[in-house]
Formats: structure tokens, sequence, C-alpha cells
């Protein structure tokens, strides 16, 4: 899936969406969502970002608390 973040087009995989599997990816489109950019190549100029990371990076701080 390409997504947009602030104005430049980035990669967001299919499995960093969300922790459990995604069936329909239309429920996504057109949506405003916080990314963590995972990999940038400047070569390429390809960014990754997941939306997936910070699901997990909530549910670890819920698990310390």
């Amino acid at each position: 899936m390409i997504v947009d973040v602030f104005g430049i087009e980035a990669f967001l995989p299919g499995s960093q969406i969300d922790v459990k599997p995604i069936r329909d990816y239309d429920q996504y489109t057109n949506k405003n969502m916080d990314f963590k950019v995972v990999k940038i190549n400047h070569e390429f100029k390809n960014v990754v970002v997941s939306h997936k990371a910070l699901i997990e990076a909530d549910i670890e701080e819920q698990k310390k608390e």
C-alpha cells in the first residue's frame, strides 16, 4: 500500500498495517493514521513505514503498567 506522509510517498507493507492479519485493505483507504518510519533508502528514494510497530509499542507499554 502506498501512503502519503507529509507529501512524501511511502510504502506500507500489508503485514505492517496491524498486529492481526488484514483481509480488507479498503477499510484503510483515505484514513489518517500514525506511522513509524522503519526504513529509508536515499539511493532509491524509498521510505517504508509501519503502523504495526506503534501498536506493538503501545501493547508493550501497557504490559509494563
